[in-house]
């Protein structure tokens, strides 16, 4: 599995759009489908599917059988060959903004960059979570 960030498509093997039928073929079944039902998502019709050996958590619209965000905590995580969950926030927005991004917005424990449909969450300092979605 290469765990290069493909902004606004999510990886080569594992992308948005993808349909669960293949993503089960390629990895199997998820450890565990967690309904996103909360206070922050009204659709009930999403789930995060954990693959936790993979450090994958793609988002899938069960409805629509797709995958409509991809989740990350894998430490082997690249942005343009750069490993990045060793960087700090300061460290992720200079190197998006090397990439030639300009839509970056930052908070203390996140940062989103709307262009490339990236969003990095920050625990203490360190990078906790990547979110690969679709660019807009």
């Amino acid at each position: 599995m290469k765990y290069e960030i493909i902004p606004g498509r999510g990886f080569e093997d594992i992308y948005l759009d993808m349909p669960v039928a293949d993503l089960e073929k390629l990895l199997g079944q998820p450890n565990e489908m967690e309904p996103l039902d909360d206070e922050f998502f009204d659709d009930t019709n999403e789930a995060i599917w954990h693959y936790d050996q993979y450090g994958i958590y793609p988002v899938v619209n069960i409805f629509e059988g797709k995958i409509i965000s991809i989740l990350s905590d894998h430490p082997d995580l690249s942005l343009r060959h750069k490993k990045i969950m060793e960087m700090n926030i300061k460290d992720i927005h200079a190197l998006l903004k090397e990439i030639g991004f300009k839509n970056i917005e930052v908070d203390e424990e996140y940062l989103e960059c709307e262009d490339a449909g990236l969003n990095f969450v920050f625990e203490n300092g360190q990078m906790d979570m990547v979110d690969i979605d679709f660019i807009f």
